[in-house]
């Protein structure tokens, strides 16, 4: 007579709760891993993308120094439409921010990292910022891209003025800057990250949760 062995339900039960408990631990962090490796390649190929933007238009003629006239003429700012729209792959352009369309592109409230609200529509339906260009590139990015005065708050000194702003998931939450918000300040030499002329130490700090989170993009850029 054969004596057949098997699994108590006591033993199956408790091999079941200890896959569920390494399963709890382990899932997240891959989940973490995975969506920090594809902010990554995300923020680095838009970084290319606006850099290799800014260098065409560049060449097809517009002084860099002519730039910093966009932050105070909404006619000087028309005048920018044409390079965008033959420098860069749009899906969809959305034109000046003075316009009810700029905010079919960018009219979402913005968080630093700290909490603290950045930039909003303020209820005209017209997004963010005056005199800067919202439009969505081919990839689904949302980018505001133009002229104003805030490139000493983004850690950049740049007698240019000009910063490009991008949000990697389009409307998509967070909608937090060193999250999913990053910019750009455009130089006489090209664009350069924000917090590109802070020290390591101000990066560090900037980056955190009672930061503004502007210097995150150097985390994503330099790995």
């Amino acid at each position: 007579m054969k004596i057949l062995k098997s699994f108590t339900l006591a033993e199956v039960l408790i091999t079941l709760v200890v896959i569920g408990i390494i399963a709890a631990i382990t899932v997240p962090v891959i989940q973490a891993y995975y969506t920090e490796q594809a902010t990554i390649a995300k923020v680095k190929k838009i970084y290319s993308t606006l850099s290799q933007g800014i260098n065409k238009i560049k060449i097809d003629g517009l002084d860099m120094e002519d730039w910093g006239a966009f932050k105070n003429s909404y006619s000087n700012a028309l005048n920018l439409e044409s390079y965008i729209k033959s420098n860069f792959n749009i899906l969809k352009y959305c034109g000046n921010a003075g316009s009810q369309q700029a905010s079919e592109c960018w009219s979402k409230e913005a968080k630093l990292m700290n909490g603290n609200s950045y930039w909003r529509d303020n209820g005209d339906g017209k997004g963010w910022g005056d005199y800067a260009y919202t439009f969505i590139l081919n990839d689904g990015t949302y980018v505001n891209f133009g002229a104003n005065e805030l490139t000493e708050q983004v850690g950049v000194n740049s007698n240019i003025g000009t910063i490009i702003f991008f949000d990697i998931n389009g409307d998509s939450k967070p909608n937090i800057v060193g999250k999913d918000i990053f910019a750009t300040v455009i130089t006489q030499n090209g664009i350069v990250p924000a917090y590109n002329d802070k020290t390591s130490e101000e990066k560090e700090s900037d980056c955190s949760l009672t930061g503004t989170g502007f210097s995150c993009i150097f985390n994503y850029l330099k790995k």
